[in-house]
């Protein structure tokens, strides 16, 4: 009756899908999502954190993204970091969220 162990280690696509029992269907439904995920950081595009819409970065060299969805609904600007999507703290900078245990650069 012991909780179960997790080596916390992350695992590449190619592991995976050589290693897990996964259907056609699972596959194409992995490779599907990692495509997308690829082109919208391509194309400067992120998922915003809290409602899941997408924000478009302007200029390519901007790490903290303003959702004008969330934004709008709450009546008070939210801000969310490119790098590690959590709410944008630091108020005196743009190009660091304020999140101590994270570095984003």
């Amino acid at each position: 009756d012991q909780p179960p162990k997790y080596c916390n280690q992350e695992w590449d696509y190619l592991q995976i899908r050589r290693l897990a029992a996964l259907t056609e269907d699972e596959k194409e439904e992995f490779e599907d999502k990692i495509a997308k995920n690829h082109l919208f950081k391509a194309l400067g595009i992120q998922e915003c954190p809290k409602c899941r819409s997408m924000v478009e970065r302007k200029d390519k060299k901007d790490v903290q993204l303003r959702c004008t969805v969330c934004s709008k609904k709450d009546g008070k600007t939210f801000e969310f970091c490119w790098h590690c999507l959590k709410e944008w703290y630091n108020q005196n900078s743009r190009t660091q969220c304020g999140k101590t245990t994270v570095m984003c650069n």
